[in-house]
């Protein structure tokens, strides 16, 4: 009896993604192949065969599935998270293969808002400057993931939205340019977006740097970077750590401004009680860009990014 409560209810949930898929084919949404993939996906996989005995641990099992991708291939399907070989090849093939759609724009089969309407080739039928970096830090991106999953920093199963940043982190350290052309990227512009990455901490003299007592519990390390009107710099990667090798908690991950001297100034919130002497800068770390425009194309490209990553995963 219970289990057929549990063949029902899986029953039922099914044909709600049947009938998902349906109004999303009558849509005209950017992302809807993606949403119809993951229904089919949830279609496609044999619940039955997880020996549910009640009709609560099914629902767990399909919430689960729906919501926690990866807490779903860790607890359920083992043999499939760990399938790094097939994970690295099928990021190979996607790297030789992604490219633009000179009809419609689209990279990847990702249409960019910001790209929209623009002239996509030049008169000698070569890509545009704007196309041409897009597609290349988008390779980038995929190339540094298949490298931490090559390197075991990463596990098929550990891929979430968070690794944009660390990717970020790799790349903005990266310099073997020429190893690049084997995976069918552009070394030239590879290296003019790899410059747009900085080290905060270590782009500077640590003298420059002081602290601010703000609250009882908080204190500011301030940056010698003056706030700009309209600007949209902020921190892509923070690691920050003490000269006895202890890591410093960073609050928020993004800049606040100090006043002084009649200008403002870029600022992280740390632990009060932690001096200037306390940091060690050589070890810190904060990735970022003074770049306006490629802030604007890596906040833009972290969507596609976590799509890319989604249809990644083996279910």
């Amino acid at each position: 009896m219970t289990g057929d409560i549990v063949k029902d209810y899986i029953k039922k949930e099914k044909e709600l993604s049947e009938f998902k898929i349906k109004a999303l084919q009558r849509t005209n949404k950017i992302y809807k192949e993606r949403l119809i993939n993951k229904e089919k996906s949830f279609i496609n996989f044999d619940f039955i065969s997880l020996n549910a005995k009640t009709l609560e641990e099914i629902k767990k099992i399909i919430i689960l599935f729906k919501t926690n991708k990866n807490g779903f291939l860790k607890e359920y399907c083992k043999e499939l998270s760990d399938d790094s070989f097939n994970f690295r090849k099928k990021i190979i093939s996607d790297l030789k293969t992604i490219s633009v759609d000179t009809k419609n724009g689209s990279i990847g089969g990702f249409l960019f808002p910001s790209l929209k309407g623009k002239d996509i080739l030049k008169s000698d039928g070569s890509l545009k400057t704007v196309f041409l970096k897009r597609l290349v830090y988008m390779k980038l991106l995929i190339f540094f993931l298949y490298k931490a999953v090559e390197s075991k920093k990463l596990s098929a199963e550990d891929i979430d939205s968070g690794i944009y940043f660390l990717i970020l982190k790799e790349m903005q350290s990266f310099r073997d340019y020429s190893s690049l052309k084997k995976f069918g990227i552009n070394p030239v512009v590879s290296e003019k977006i790899i410059d747009l990455f900085l080290d905060l901490f270590t782009s500077y003299s640590s003298s420059e740097f002081f602290i601010v007592e703000k609250t009882k519990n908080t204190n500011l390390v301030v940056f010698p970077i003056k706030h700009k009107g309209n600007e949209k710099i902020r921190p892509l990667y923070i690691e920050m750590y003490g000269n006895k090798g202890s890591k410093i908690m960073v609050k928020d991950c993004k800049f606040s401004n100090h006043f002084k001297n009649n200008e403002y100034w870029k600022c992280l919130r740390i632990p009060s009680g932690v001096k200037i002497s306390d940091i060690d800068f050589g070890r810190s770390l904060l990735v970022s860009t003074f770049s306006r425009r490629m802030m604007d194309v890596i906040n833009e490209t972290r969507m596609w990014f976590n799509i890319y990553i989604d249809g990644l995963r083996p279910i």
